[in-house]
């Protein structure tokens, strides 16, 4: 069974019996905060004061790389990326961004975790795997939420569904595995996993 098993994303989980080791939060907006706890509880230093998430006591995130090891052969390593960096790896300005992007290694394979957007961020995630491939760094599973019409998120209607099903498109043409997080059903999109919300 893989690592990426392991993790709860917000309160998102792979449909397995598994009970995941560790949570990684993407931010502090109430749907995407979990009631159900797991080991570990992760989320970037700029969410965690917000008074809806101190109650999951967080490991607090600044922006290095934190390894967890869950067992003898298992070693999960979470990066948070903030906006800055993210423009930089993806050569665009970007000052921010609806949620924090994580970097999730799991013994071998590397998610690119994105909680929520605003519309026009998932254009920049093409920048982003296309900028981390030419370091050498390769994207393998790409777990975004799926949208089934919003408003709000700088988005209109269907306008946010469109960009992530395309964005799903890309990520399937480049050999990676898509994970579809749905927020609150499942939009159209190219999916190759549909995760399950447990809160």
């Amino acid at each position: 069974m893989g690592e990426i098993k392991m993790l709860q994303l917000d309160v998102w989980r792979s449909p397995s019996t598994i009970t995941p080791f560790l949570t990684v939060i993407s931010h502090s907006h109430a749907d995407h905060i979990p009631e159900n706890i797991t080991n570990a509880v992760i989320i970037h230093k700029y969410w965690a004061d917000r008074p809806n998430v101190k109650h999951v006591k967080p490991i607090i995130a600044d922006g290095k790389p934190i390894v967890f090891k869950p067992s003898k052969s298992a070693k999960i390593t979470v990066k948070a990326l903030t906006p800055r960096e993210v423009g930089r790896i993806a050569g665009r300005q970007i000052n921010r961004l609806h949620s924090t992007w994580w970097i999730i290694s799991c013994n071998g394979e590397i998610t690119l975790f994105i909680g929520d957007f605003n519309a026009g961020e998932a254009s920049i995630v093409k920048d982003l795997i296309e900028g981390l491939e030419s370091v050498r760094t390769k994207i393998t599973k790409l777990a975004v939420p799926s949208y089934n019409g919003v408003n709000g998120h700088n988005s209109e209607g269907m306008q946010l569904a469109r960009e992530i099903a395309d964005l799903t498109r890309y990520a399937k043409a480049k050999g990676i595995t898509t994970i579809a997080l749905p927020h609150p059903v499942l939009g159209p999109g190219s999916w190759d996993e549909v995760w399950i919300r447990y809160s």
